[in-house]
């Protein structure tokens, strides 16, 4: 599923993320809490390692992930995407803090080095 390989901090971050999100309404299902242990995996981070991250603030994630190359934001966008699905029930109140976190976190801008000058148009 993920296609990046992440630093050890940006995984960290990420995972911070998707916690924030899937915590929203401080209840955790199982199907939540499998994704979230997948997840982890996935970055390579273990569960005390997560653990032991918590004190990194929210706004220490979003530094993070805003200064992440276009195609790890997307990827990342996409993991948050499928926390907010992973327990087959779709609520607005996750809905709304994925918003938050996709703004704050800045995840579909485009990088200052990708982007060209427009040759003409219309």
């Amino acid at each position: 599923m993920i296609e990046n390989e992440y630093s050890p901090e940006e995984s960290i971050a990420i995972a911070r993320l998707i916690w924030t999100l899937i915590n929203r309404n401080e209840a955790v299902n199982r199907k939540e809490a499998d994704f979230f242990a997948n997840t982890l995996q996935q970055l390579k981070i273990s569960r005390t390692e997560f653990d032991q991250s918590l004190s990194l603030s929210l706004d220490e994630a979003y530094h993070l992930v805003r200064n992440m190359p276009t195609m790890k934001r997307h990827e990342c966008g996409k993991l948050l995407r499928f926390a907010v699905t992973s327990d087959g029930v779709i609520e607005l109140a996750e809905l709304s803090m994925l918003n938050e976190i996709l703004e704050e976190a800045a995840i579909f801008r485009a990088d200052k080095k990708s982007q060209k000058k427009s040759e003409g148009g219309f």
